[in-house]
């Protein structure tokens, strides 16, 4: 229990609450040993894939946050566009492959 920093007592009960909470027991018990059974099994793999989806949206924000991850969509006129827009395009993609770029090539720009 010292991994935890919490007592035998103390683990115990919070084993217990949350066996009280989803309705069935995780573990096996005897006088001998405590061990997982199959409901706890169950439980532990939903539980690392709930982990996991809280650690894949935080890394997710946070790339949108600093600007690595997101959108951007340019509206420009058909000169610019055949000149110089598919090189800055691309050297932006290699720089920032995860922003996706959408392009809107217009005749005129509206008043």
């Amino acid at each position: 229990m010292q991994k935890i920093n919490l007592s035998q007592p103390a683990f115990s009960a919070l084993i217990a609450a949350l066996e009280d909470e989803v309705g069935y027991r995780l573990f096996d018990r005897d006088t001998r040993k405590v061990q997982l059974n199959g409901n706890g099994i169950h439980f532990i793999d939903i539980a690392r894939r709930l982990i996991q989806s809280h650690d894949d949206a935080v890394v997710e924000i946070k790339s949108y946050a600093t600007g690595y991850k997101g959108q951007i969509v340019l509206a420009v006129l058909p000169s610019m566009a055949a000149k110089w827009l598919p090189q800055v395009l691309a050297q932006h993609h290699r720089a920032h492959p995860d922003i996706k770029l959408s392009c809107w090539i217009r005749s005129g720009i509206a008043a």
